[in-house]
């Protein structure tokens, strides 16, 4: 089940880079232009759906990805969170989550062409089974209770941030 705390609000979200933890198997090595593209993406995609906080972070673990016909789809868990200087290391906002990204390629330069989650409640199974190649899905599966251990690189990137302000 992914967990989820917000309140629907519109924010702006600055750019942030991804942390990819291990390189993933398949066709594709995800490159650091791939890990902002996903990293953003992710941000962007649930912007409507996160209370407004001073800032946002998004750490990602790729579970593998596949080249085809000019796309690449990268399967992979997300934690994002917000958070506000008053509160420091106190996350305000944000959910864990398996997630389905195909990507464009054109040069160096990569476009999100596919942004999915799986559905939540009964149907929450068989829609990350229809998302993820069937083995990814059980590893996803089994990372869903401990936010794919990302807890650790989330926490980095806030202190950092904290550190920093």
């Amino acid at each position: 089940m992914r967990k989820r705390n917000w309140v629907p609000a519109l924010v702006m979200i600055p750019l942030l880079t991804a942390c990819n933890q291990g390189v993933a198997k398949g066709d594709k090595e995800v490159t650091p232009e791939m890990d902002r593209v996903i990293s953003t993406s992710i941000i962007e995609h649930n912007e409507p759906l996160l209370d407004k906080t001073d800032e946002q972070f998004e750490v990602h673990k790729i579970y593998g990805t596949k080249e085809e016909d000019g796309t690449i789809d990268v399967y992979l868990y997300t934690l994002y969170e917000g958070y506000d200087l008053s509160t420091g290391d106190k996350a305000q906002t944000g959910a864990s989550l398996p997630a389905h990204i195909e990507l464009k390629e054109e040069g160096n330069q990569y476009t999100v062409v596919k942004y999915e989650e799986p559905d939540d409640g009964s149907t929450h199974q068989s829609s990350l089974e229809s998302m993820f190649p069937k083995k990814l899905a059980k590893n996803a599966m089994k990372d869903e209770g401990s936010a794919a251990g990302l807890d650790q690189d989330m926490k980095k990137k806030v202190h950092t941030w904290l550190e920093e302000s």
